[in-house]
């Protein structure tokens, strides 16, 4: 509103990397930057192309001008039987992010996430299975498509509301767990706990933008 009030026809915001337009009277845009940096700055990136005449804004457009473009590649691993499976997914999954960057350089974190019966056998060949989602990714881009990450987050199939019923150590657990939830005042005693752990965690762990939270009990 401070702005709008300044009787500007155009405001050209700068510092934030994320495109955004806030009000298009007058034109307030934050144009975002001209190429993604890492995997949190996905999507496309460029400059924005703006047309006066007669000293009004005709137009405002975006122009991509990236030339490698990040992607955060979510693969829905719900229900997969076995590696070679869920290895069919993220193949597909690279397959639709290779098509919506053209012909850019592909930078993909890939995610596969949901419970299935792949994940027993991920514990065991993790190492094995990231090296053939990169093995695969080189062989469908030819050289256009680089492997950032691998993550794994999947879970075994499993009924959680049937283990919080049983009257066992597990069923204690969960149900322990589900109550953290809000129970803000043991949150808060927790985070004193971890902060011990939170200094003997590698540094890749403790810093960057993966970094495990262990401050903030909204976040735990």
């Amino acid at each position: 509103d401070a702005l709008a009030r300044k009787g500007y026809a155009y405001w050209a915001l700068g510092h934030v990397h994320q495109r955004e337009v806030l009000q298009e009277e007058p034109w307030i845009v934050f144009p975002g930057n001209l190429q993604g940096r890492h995997a949190r700055e996905t999507g496309s990136k460029g400059c924005t192309l703006v047309t006066v005449v007669n000293e009004r804004v005709q137009s405002v457009e975006h122009r991509a001008l990236d030339v490698v473009r990040w992607s955060q590649c979510l693969v829905d691993a719900s229900g997969a039987a076995d590696l070679d499976e869920l290895l069919e997914r993220m193949q597909r999954g690279l397959r639709t992010e290779l098509d919506r960057v053209q012909d850019r350089l592909l930078a993909a974190r890939l995610v596969a996430r949901g419970a299935c019966r792949a994940s027993k056998a991920l514990s065991t060949q993790h190492e094995r299975f990231v090296n053939e989602c990169r093995a695969l990714a080189n062989d469908l881009g030819g050289g256009r498509v680089w492997v950032e990450k691998v993550q794994l987050q999947t879970r075994s199939e499993v009924n959680l509301d049937e283990l919080a019923e049983r009257s066992d150590p597990v069923g204690d657990l969960l149900r322990f767990i589900r109550g953290l939830a809000t129970d803000v005042a043991v949150l808060g005693d927790l985070v004193s706990e971890f902060k011990d752990l939170k200094q003997r965690l590698p540094v890749d762990l403790r810093e960057g933008f993966d970094a495990i939270n262990l401050d903030d009990p909204g976040l735990l």
